[in-house]
């Protein structure tokens, strides 16, 4: 824990602290809102890398429409198995709910053919999950020194 003190410049008690509650959180299937049968799921996945640009990692997202809520979320490679991991960490009932993505061929193999389809940006059906994103995109700041990234919230 000292290193990651070091590294982010935040005190280890303050640290210990968000661990603390982060461990008495309720998950994300406790805090949903109950789905309904006419929900939409927008999925998408956003990539970021850690220290260098060859160190990719994506963040692979699913948002109820209707509540404007992610539903579920997981980090990992562009791989069907992260798609599974995304698709097991869905809620139950949520599952049955219409499904768009941007034709990455992962989501295919993964989800149910029947409720699931892959549109194009323009027609507007993952407008949602594209503008959350755009909040979690890093943006170089041109008055801070060197290479630090600041994050759009």
């Amino acid at each position: 824990m000292r290193g990651v003190a070091r590294a982010t410049g935040v005190a280890r008690n303050t640290l210990a602290s968000w661990i603390k509650k982060a461990a008495l959180a309720p998950s994300i299937a406790e805090t949903l809102l109950p789905a309904h049968a006419d929900d939409v799921l927008e999925l998408d996945e956003v990539w970021s890398f850690v220290y260098r640009r060859s160190n990719k990692r994506w963040l692979w997202t699913a948002l109820c429409r209707r509540i404007r809520q992610i539903v579920a979320a997981v980090v990992g490679d562009r791989s069907a198995e992260t798609c599974q991991k995304l698709w097991s960490l869905i809620p139950e009932t949520c599952r049955q709910c219409h499904t768009f993505n941007d034709f990455w061929a992962a989501y295919e193999k993964i989800f149910d053919e029947e409720t699931h389809q892959s549109v194009g940006k323009e027609t507007g059906e993952t407008s949602h999950m594209e503008r959350v994103e755009q909040y979690l995109t890093p943006t170089q700041c041109s008055v801070c020194s060197g290479n630090t990234l600041l994050f759009k919230v």
